[in-house]
């Protein structure tokens, strides 16, 4: 992406913004009000709005801009005037009292994250027609399982979920989280290969089952998702994972081999942002840890 549409009735704002992105590589088309930027022709990759112009409320900006250029993708210029609750009705903003290092640095993450992903016009609001339901994927384990006790084929199990997820719902509003969620499973779906599943957990992240996968060549799809996300995501959140092998107990269940991982995952995010755990029974006592030992 590098087409981008300023529209911003503030002209410092206008040009110093203009001015980065320019001095960065970017084409830049500016307008000071909508009327200007609705009659250019401009076909922008992405829209780049102040919402709080003169004789338009920012419900209406952003509304307008919505319906005239579908295809971009929207980005709000956050800052006085501007409510939380807009947040909610663009692709992501921007807050313009971060340094100019800082600000550049969160729009190319942004466009970045939307190149990687790939969307398009007319592309579904959510992944979850490419997840597989609950069932599906239990149904994938039991047979991973059976693999396992029949030819000692290796597979893990994967969870993975965005940091402190509540608070980043309540401070940004649940649409803006559940964009979250919807990167993440983006990401996730990007990353893995058509042999594995994938599945969305609610509101509790999303569970991969690598198959015929060791721990050991876990780490590497664990290595890239945390390049992937730290690269592209932005300032607004982590994500933390929690791994379990396929266990070797003759009793194992497809519950319990999940419940490992999921138990795994809760042990890495309460140690911190960013980190992954991994589940082993010694003995019958299970412990988790660390991915990557120091």
């Amino acid at each position: 992406m590098s087409n981008l549409l300023v529209i911003s009735a503030d002209l410092l704002l206008r040009t110093q913004i203009s001015d980065l992105l320019r001095n960065n590589g970017y084409e830049v088309t500016a307008f000071a009000d909508l009327p200007d930027a609705l009659q250019s022709g401009a076909t922008p990759d992405a829209v780049l709005l102040h919402p709080i112009l003169p004789g338009t409320s920012a419900e209406d900006s952003l509304k307008i801009v919505r319906e005239r250029w579908p295809a971009s993708r929207l980005l709000i210029l956050f800052g006085a005037g501007c409510v939380p609750s807009l947040i909610e009705r663009c692709d992501d903003f921007v807050e313009i009292s971060l340094p100019r290092e800082l600000f550049l640095q969160r729009i190319e993450k942004s466009l970045l994250l939307a190149d990687f992903l790939g969307r398009e016009a007319g592309a579904p609001e959510s992944p979850r027609t490419q997840l597989q339901t609950r069932n599906q994927f239990m149904s994938g384990i039991r047979w991973e399982i059976a693999r396992k006790k029949r030819y000692q084929v290796e597979s893990v199990v994967v969870r993975i979920a965005i940091d402190f997820f509540g608070k980043l719902r309540d401070s940004l509003g649940s649409r803006a989280a559940e964009r979250s969620q919807r990167d993440l499973a983006y990401l996730v779906l990007k990353s893995t290969r058509p042999s594995d599943r994938v599945a969305s957990f609610e509101d509790d992240g999303v569970a991969v089952l690598l198959t015929e996968t060791s721990l050991d060549g876990s780490r590497g799809f664990v290595a890239n998702m945390r390049s992937i996300s730290a690269s592209l995501s932005g300032t607004s959140w982590t994500i933390s994972f929690g791994l379990a092998p396929v266990p070797d107990s003759a009793d194992s269940t497809a519950d319990s081999w999940v419940r490992l991982a999921s138990d795994a995952l809760r042990s890495a995010q309460r140690s911190g942002r960013g980190q992954a755990r991994v589940a082993r029974i010694d003995s019958g006592t299970i412990r988790f840890l660390e991915l990557y030992p120091r």
